[in-house]
């Protein structure tokens, strides 16, 4: 009689023990889940700078190329020239190049 007292007091205590491993485990799911998540929205948000990104340089090559154009197509030359008597000719050309 006192072994299946004892035996009955263990199942209970095992019984306890597992809904409280189980609890933990429950808790660890949605704790994972949660990070899942968070990991996943991270990842999305990285892609999307990573795209912006390379719109961005894309849109400054672009500008970069567009001034580069502009500079070579509208060029002024400055040249001074000095004459007798103290009278200085400034002479400004600008050149525009067909491209």
């Amino acid at each position: 009689m006192i072994q299946c007292e004892e035996d009955q007091k263990n199942i209970a205590l095992l019984q306890e023990s597992l809904e409280k491993a189980s609890q933990k485990v429950n808790i660890f799911k949605r704790q994972l889940q949660e990070q899942e998540g968070m990991s996943q929205q991270n990842v999305t948000r990285v892609r999307r700078f990573q795209r912006e990104l390379e719109a961005a340089e894309d849109r400054a090559e672009t500008a970069e190329s567009s001034l580069s154009l502009i500079r070579t197509k509208h060029r002024s030359f400055v040249t001074t020239s000095s004459v007798p008597g103290s009278q200085v000719y400034l002479v400004q050309e600008t050149r525009t190049a067909e491209i």
